[in-house]
């Protein structure tokens, strides 16, 4: 489940892990027109950001004006993977 204010996006998972988890970036927002009638929500991959999208997500946006794109950057956590 997805929250979103007008400064932040707010990831909540669902229970039993209920968890609240505040991004440390206000996401990235793009659109063309003043008016969407569908809305992408893209999550980036371990180790990148909401700008590393930015570019290829402006293109799609670009192509098609009745799409908006939110762009969360995922606060940074130590993972056991890279010795966290």
């Amino acid at each position: 489940l997805f929250c979103l204010s007008k400064q932040n996006l707010l990831f909540i998972m669902s229970k039993p892990a209920q968890k609240q988890i505040q991004f440390s970036q206000a996401p990235v927002r793009l659109k063309k027109g003043n008016t969407h009638t569908a809305t992408i929500i893209w999550m980036h991959g371990l180790g990148d950001t909401a700008n590393g999208w930015k570019d290829a997500l402006e293109r799609i946006v670009n192509s098609l004006p009745h799409i908006q794109a939110i762009l969360p950057t995922a606060p940074k956590m130590s993972i056991t993977f890279q010795g966290g």
